[in-house]
């Protein structure tokens, strides 16, 4: 992401915005760095209210819905929204989100070729839809390593188990009391 969109090169202008620092921008402010950091759903916890049409409203409450790493098309989105003939609104509904890490439009691309516009250009959106989807790989890695050890711990006290009948009996009668 462009250096100076990421959270450590953004600094407060003013006596008004610090008198918010506790509060509801503090949260946020917080979750952008979480963004950062790895937790691609961080954002998602942070309360979000814009006004727009129904529709628009429908389209950017299902925009937060959209997995991190899985981008959803404008038909997609237009069908979450309930309007499944609405793609060319649901592009409306992303160009008037406001608050893009929140209502992640950039998780919504083109049918076709290319990953469509995005109000911080291009570049970030593909940047942040990159970040994503190593963040969703990474954690299907971590979840496969899991299982996997929790597999060989499992047949590792099967085979103790058969190894000392003994300890098969103890176990046994564990599970019966």
């Amino acid at each position: 992401v462009e250096p100076e969109l990421q959270p450590e090169h953004i600094e407060w202008v003013g006596e008004a915005d610090t008198a918010f620092v506790g509060g509801a921008v503090a949260w946020a402010v917080g979750a952008v760095h979480r963004y950062y950091r790895g937790d691609v759903d961080a954002p998602m916890a942070v309360p979000v209210r814009q006004q727009g049409t129904e529709f628009v409203e429908a389209a950017w409450r299902a925009m937060r819905h959209i997995p991190p790493g899985q981008p959803y098309t404008y038909a997609e989105l237009a069908a979450a929204a309930g309007r499944p003939a609405a793609a060319r609104a649901a592009g409306t509904a992303c160009s008037h989100n406001a608050t893009a890490l929140f209502v992640p439009c950039h998780r919504v691309v083109p049918s076709g070729r290319g990953i469509g516009n995005f109000g911080w250009g291009a570049p970030v959106k593909q940047a942040l839809l990159a970040r994503e989807a190593a963040a969703r790989e990474a954690a299907a890695a971590a979840a496969l390593r899991a299982a996997a050890e929790a597999a060989t711990a499992a047949a590792e006290a099967a085979r103790a188990a058969a190894a000392d009948p003994a300890a098969t009996a103890d176990l046994a009668a564990a599970g019966q009391s």
